[in-house]
């Protein structure tokens, strides 16, 4: 990051008509906010999280289909944005107020299921993971679930049949948001147990369900050194790249990372009834997964290519773009890229946590693996611009807070334990990027700001415990010192690998968003 995110400059305020949320809750906002809650969801919120494609979005609200639950879960979702400072409306109320809206007239919708209330009660999911709620992330996870079977979105449409169907083709938008549909509730079916440690729902080897298209996926997507992008790419008689499968990728390193819940959590409810055979036997099959994925050796790009399209979003003139939305949208496809890379670190670390901990094994190489990972994530989080850490997935802060914990091992360890390729005060130094990273997110994601006060606490004792080597004169007792007994770090290390938090996936949209106002349902009745 290229400085302090609690120094970062809050976007211009949007001018709109003045609407209290809490002051008439009958009352819906005013057409031209709900246009620019709904603009927003589309231009930034569908850029990175791809519930649906915006031509099946434009074919329901021109049939007069949509939800008013899912309008409402949209301006929810809106007003997490950084960029949705509006004049005249406090946006967090109104979060609230739309999140209760959608909530009850799901609740009281007993129609036929369609699309559209299966995206209200995902998102409704999400915006409870955000907040850090599991119980009710849980609640309209189970429902999404049921209106999932009702609509059986596991079985293939009759046109879905021929795996080339082109967008060319009549039933495009239905069947590639079903998919997206599915793959998304799975991908939250994955993160919800992560997060709570419980058996997922949705069992992969029974659907039939294709993934997504993605042009995240295409390497033509981004700019690399010299590589021209999209239309140039076929005009200087390029081929186009096969797909990387990024978003395949984050699933696989989802199913790791439960797997190595499930151990954990194992251990820690019945500490006799698993054997050392047994453990050793899991992890060694995660292990072996894990490498054939690229292991410690490689992720799905290089860390110098990552680097590099990570820096050249720091100015418009590198990228050759010639305004912010246009930045923004490649920024997207970039720092997915980073988000996946960082995940399978993410894993690596955990890897390694759970052999010094649960195996009580210990060796450098162990140890080496370890570091290595948390320092690619720390680099990597250190270039992204903080007007455009906005566009990373709020669930890039499991892989901060794990490497944020190998660092705080690191800097308040023990004088005689050995972490090779990093010093005390080097770690102190990735410590402030990493609580610099959770506290812009926190803004965005009430879940993270328990998880940057106990990294800000170890990164204090830290920066107190080397007071000298980091700050020379500046006497040791300035600094704050002040960490709860309990807050022990490797204690922390070891917990979190079992307390992961979550968040959601997206992708790139290509339409323009449709003029619209708030739908008619005739099946649903305002709060």
């Amino acid at each position: 990051m290229s400085g302090q995110a609690d120094d970062a400059q809050q976007p211009p305020a949007q001018t709109v008509a003045f609407y209290s949320p809490t002051g008439a809750l009958a009352a819906d906002p005013p057409p031209d906010l709900v246009q620019h809650l709904v603009a927003l969801y589309i231009s930034q919120v569908t850029s990175q999280i791809s519930f649906f494609t915006l031509g099946w979005f434009h074919k329901e609200l021109v049939k007069g289909g949509t939800s008013r639950a899912f309008i409402y879960a949209i301006m929810a979702m809106a007003c997490r944005l950084y960029s949705s400072v509006i004049a005249g409306v406090d946006v967090a109320a109104m979060e609230g107020a739309m999140t209760d809206r959608a909530a009850v007239i799901l609740a009281r919708d007993t129609s036929a299921p369609t699309l559209s209330t299966v995206l209200a009660a995902m998102m409704l999911q999400t915006l409870g993971i955000c907040n850090g709620n599991t119980q009710a992330a849980g609640r309209y996870h189970y429902k999404s679930l049921r209106l999932l079977k009702l609509l059986d979105v596991h079985t293939p449409m009759q046109s879905e049949q021929d795996t080339h169907i082109s967008e060319e083709h009549p039933d495009w938008d239905e069947v590639e948001t079903r998919r997206r549909v599915w793959w998304f509730a799975y991908m939250l079916d994955r993160c919800l147990s992560v997060a709570t440690g419980n058996q997922p729902y949705l069992d992969q080897q029974k659907s039939r369900v294709l993934f997504p298209v993605d042009e995240v996926d295409l390497e033509r997507s981004v700019a690399t050194n010299d590589e021209p992008l999209g239309a140039d790419a076929d005009q200087a008689g390029r081929k186009p790249s096969s797909p990387y499968q990024w978003r395949a990728r984050v699933l696989q390193i989802l199913e790791l990372q439960l797997d190595i819940v499930r151990i954990t959590n194992q251990l820690r409810d019945d500490p006799h009834g698993a054997s050392i055979a047994d453990v050793c036997h899991e992890l060694n099959r995660i292990t072996a997964i894990f490498n054939r994925m690229g292991g410690h050796e490689r992720s799905l790009d290089t860390m110098d290519r990552l680097c590099r399209l990570t820096m050249k979003l720091n100015t418009a003139d590198a990228t050759g773009d010639t305004d912010d939305g246009t930045r923004i949208l490649k920024a997207y496809k970039v720092l997915f890229r980073v988000f996946a890379h960082c995940q399978h670190r993410a894993v690596q670390i955990a890897l390694g946590r759970a052999k010094l901990s649960l195996l009580d094994l210990d060796s450098t190489d162990i140890r080496e693996s370890i570091v290595h990972g948390a320092l690619e994530i720390a680099q990597l989080t250190r270039l992204i611009p903080d007007d455009l850490l906005c566009c990373m997935n709020a669930y890039h802060s499991y892989a901060v807070g794990m490497a944020g914990f190998v660092f705080s091992d690191v800097a308040n360890g023990p004088d005689d334990d050995y972490w090779p390729g990093v010093s005390r005060v080097d770690a102190v130094s990735h410590l402030q990027t990493l609580v610099a990273c959770l506290t812009q997110l926190s803004h965005s994601f009430r879940s993270l700001v328990a998880r940057r006060d106990m990294l800000q606490a170890m990164m204090r004792k830290a920066q107190a415990r080397l007071a000298p080597a980091l700050y020379g004169s500046m006497a040791q007792q300035e600094i704050i010192t002040t960490l709860p007994p309990a807050l022990d770090s490797s204690m922390l290390s070891s917990q979190f690998v079992r307390s992961m938090s979550t968040s959601i996936l997206g992708t790139n949209a290509k339409h323009q968003h449709p003029v619209l106002s708030m739908p008619t349902d005739e099946n649903s009745q305002q709060q």
